[in-house]
C-alpha cells in the first residue's frame, strides 16, 4: 500500500513525494517498463522503482514505472532492468 511504501522510502532517507499510481498507469499506455510489451487485463501489474528504494531510489512518480508481475519479481533490485520471457 501507499503508506508502507512511503514510510520503507522514508526508512532509507530515500526522497518521498505523494505517487497517483492511476496516473502512472495512464502514461504507460499499457505497456510494462521492463520488457516493453503490451500488459493484458489478465496479467498481474506491479508498480516498479526503476532504481530501487535499496539502491537510492526514489519513492517519486518519475522513478516508477508500470511492470508484469513476472518482470518486476525478475529484476528484484537489479538496476539495470532485464527482459522478461513471456
Amino acid at each position: 500500500c501507499e503508506y508502507t511504501r512511503r514510510r520503507d522510502a522514508l526508512k532509507r532517507v530515500a526522497t518521498v513525494e505523494k505517487v497517483d499510481y492511476e496516473q502512472i498507469w495512464r502514461e504507460s499506455d499499457g505497456t510494462c517498463g521492463i520488457c516493453r510489451t503490451p500488459i493484458y487485463v489478465y496479467d498481474e501489474i506491479h508498480f516498479d522503482h526503476i532504481l530501487p528504494l535499496s539502491r537510492g531510489g526514489a519513492h517519486a512518480k518519475a522513478n516508477i514505472q508500470v511492470t508484469h508481475a513476472r518482470c518486476n519479481l525478475k529484476k528484484f533490485n537489479r538496476i539495470e532492468a532485464t527482459q522478461c520471457h513471456l
